[in-house]
C-alpha cells in the first residue's frame, strides 16, 4: 500500500521520465526496492507505461544494483523515444539470459542502427567484451559513457576491456573512476588495485609494527621458550615484466626484521626469483624459481631454493585454483642443522561469490618437511576457508581458518613418543586504501597448538599495523 501511495504521489505532478538519470536515496532499502519493482511489472504488464516507470525508478533509487528495473527502465526510454526498438531491445536481454551474446549483442546492434541509445549501446559492449570482440565493445561502451546513468558501468566494462588488452595502467584509472558508480563501486576499486598492479615494472615497499606472543619459535612452529616480544618490518621489492601480464618475470625483494627485546631474532634477508606466467586473469599457468637468504642476529641462517606450479581457472561461477612447490632448505647455523631438509606443499582451492561483494573460498593442503632427523620430519594436511568482504569502495575485510593435522614421522630418542599435534589457526585483516598508491591494513593472526607431548603446546597471537606503496610503469 506504502509504493502505491507514493507512486501515486509522483505520478500527480509530470510523467516520469524513464531515459532520465536516477539519483540514489539517502538510504538503500533493498526490501521496499523489490516491493516497487513488483509494482513495476503489474502496471507494466497492464500496459501503463507511466506508473511502471515511477515504480521502476523508486526501485532504482533504493537500491542502485537492481539491474532488472534498470533494464526495464532503459526498455521504457528505447520505447518512449519512439524509435520502435523496444522488441529487438528485449529480444537482446532474453538472448543474453539465455547466454546466446552474440545473438544478443546483433540485436542490440539493430536498436543502434537506428539511432543512438545508451543503454542498448552499454549492452552491446557488454556482449561484444564476453566475445572477446574487444575493438567493437570499446566502441560501444565509450558511446555508452557519454549518458551519466550510464557511465559508470560503462567504464567499469572499459576498464576490463583495457586490462584484457594488456594496459593495466590505463584499465586501473578507468575502474577508480568507474567506483563512483553504486552499482560496482566495491568490485571495480578492487579490480583498480589489481590492474595497477600488473603493469609491467612494480615497485613496492611496506612498513609494520607487530606484537607477538610467543615470538621464539624455531623452524617448523617448535617453541624454543615462550617469550613475547614487539617488532618491526621495513620491505621493499620490485616486479619486472618485459612483455606484460602473460610472459616471463623477474622479481626481486629485500626485508629488514627488528625484534624490540630480543635480539638474537633480528633478521636480514634476500629474495629473488624468476618465472613464466601462461595466460591472464581468468586462465593462468605460472611456473616459478625462487631464491631465499636469511641472517640472524647478524650471521648467516638460511638459504633455500624453490621450484613451483601453480595454476587457475574459471568453471562457471567458481574459480579453481591448484598449486604445488619444493623447497630446498640449508641452514647455515649448526644449532639448526637438523632442519636441513626439503619441504614440499600441494593445495586445491575453489573460489565462488556468495552475494556481489563476497567470495568464499574453500581449500584443501598436503605438506611434508623431510630433514636430516626423522624424528624432526613430518606431515601434515588440513581444510582451510577464507571469506573475503567489501563493504565498500575502498575497504577490504578478510576472514581466514584452518585446522592443520601434523605427524612426525618417527620416535623422538628424547620424548620417547612419535608427536602428533594439531593446529587451529585463525587471521582477520582489514585494509583500506589511500588510493591506488597507498594502503594501510590492521590484522591479528591466532594459533592454538595441541599435541601428545605437553611441552610442545602453546598458543600464540599476533596483531599487526602496517602501510604499503605501490607504484608501476
Amino acid at each position: 500500500m506504502t509504493s502505491w501511495v507514493l507512486l501515486a504521489a509522483a505520478l500527480s505532478t509530470a510523467p516520469p521520465d524513464p531515459c532520465a538519470p536516477v539519483a540514489p536515496a539517502p538510504q538503500a532499502d533493498p526490501v521496499a526496492a523489490a516491493a516497487y519493482r513488483r509494482v513495476g511489472d503489474e502496471e507494466r504488464s497492464a500496459g501503463s507505461a507511466d506508473t511502471a516507470t515511477a515504480a521502476y525508478r523508486s526501485a532504482l533509487s533504493l537500491d542502485p544494483g537492481d539491474e532488472r528495473s534498470r533494464a526495464a527502465l532503459a526498455e521504457l526510454c528505447a520505447a518512449a523515444r519512439g524509435q520502435g526498438t523496444a522488441d529487438d531491445f528485449e529480444r537482446g536481454l532474453a538472448l543474453m539470459k539465455e547466454g546466446e551474446t552474440r545473438r544478443a549483442a546483433e540485436a542490440f546492434e539493430r536498436v543502434l542502427a537506428k539511432g543512438p541509445d545508451a543503454a542498448a549501446a552499454l549492452l552491446a559492449g557488454v556482449c561484444r567484451y564476453q566475445l572477446g570482440e574487444y575493438e567493437p565493445a570499446a566502441a560501444h561502451l565509450r558511446s555508452a559513457e557519454a549518458d551519466p546513468l550510464h557511465a559508470a558501468l560503462a567504464r567499469y566494462y572499459l576498464g576490463l576491456v583495457a586490462l584484457a588488452e594488456g594496459a593495466p595502467r590505463e584499465a586501473a584509472g578507468l575502474l577508480d573512476s568507474a567506483a563512483s558508480g553504486p552499482e560496482v563501486s566495491a568490485i571495480a576499486r578492487d579490480l583498480a588495485r589489481y590492474a595497477w598492479r600488473q603493469q609491467r615494472l612494480v615497485l613496492s615497499a611496506s612498513s609494520d609494527a607487530v606484537w607477538d606472543s610467543n615470538a621464539t619459535l624455531a623452524p617448523g612452529g617448535t617453541p624454543l621458550a615462550s617469550a613475547s616480544d614487539g617488532a618491526f618490518d621495513l620491505a621493499a621489492g620490485g616486479l619486472f615484466r618485459p612483455v606484460g601480464e602473460s610472459g616471463p618475470y623477474l622479481r626481486a625483494s629485500a626485508l629488514l626484521h627488528e625484534q624490540l627485546r630480543v635480539h638474537s631474532l633480528d633478521m636480514l634477508g634476500a629474495s629473488g626469483g624468476a618465472g613464466w606466467q601462461f595466460g591472464r586473469l581468468g586462465n593462468a599457468l605460472v611456473l616459478s624459481y625462487d631464491y631465499d637468504w636469511r641472517s640472524l642476529d647478524g650471521a648467516p641462517y638460511l638459504s633455500a631454493n624453490r621450484l613451483g606450479v601453480s595454476g587457475w581457472t574459471s568453471a562457471g561461477p567458481v574459480v579453481l585454483t591448484a598449486g604445488y612447490f619444493a623447497r630446498w632448505e640449508d641452514y647455515q647455523s649448526p644449532t639448526f642443522d637438523p632442519f636441513d631438509g626439503i619441504v614440499q606443499r600441494a593445495e586445491a582451492k575453489a573460489s565462488l561469490a556468495v552475494s556481489r561483494a563476497a567470495w568464499l573460498t574453500l581449500g584443501y593442503g598436503l605438506s611434508s618437511d623431510s630433514v636430516r632427523l626423522d624424528s624432526l620430519s613430518w606431515i601434515e594436511q588440513g581444510p582451510a576457508a577464507v571469506l573475503r568482504w567489501l563493504p565498500g569502495s575502498r575497504w577490504r575485510l578478510v576472514f581466514g581458518a584452518s585446522a592443520i593435522f601434523r605427524d612426525y614421522q618417527a620416535v623422538a630418542p628424547a620424548l620417547g613418543v612419535r608427536r602428533e599435534d594439531a593446529y587451529l589457526d585463525g587471521a582477520m585483516l582489514a585494509e583500506y586504501d589511500l588510493g591506488l598508491e597507498w594502503t594501510i591494513w590492521l590484522s591479528l593472526d591466532m594459533r592454538k597448538a595441541f599435541s601428545n607431548v605437553a611441552q610442545y603446546a602453546y598458543t600464540r597471537v599476533a596483531p599487526m599495523a602496517g602501510v604499503s606503496f605501490v607504484t608501476g610503469m
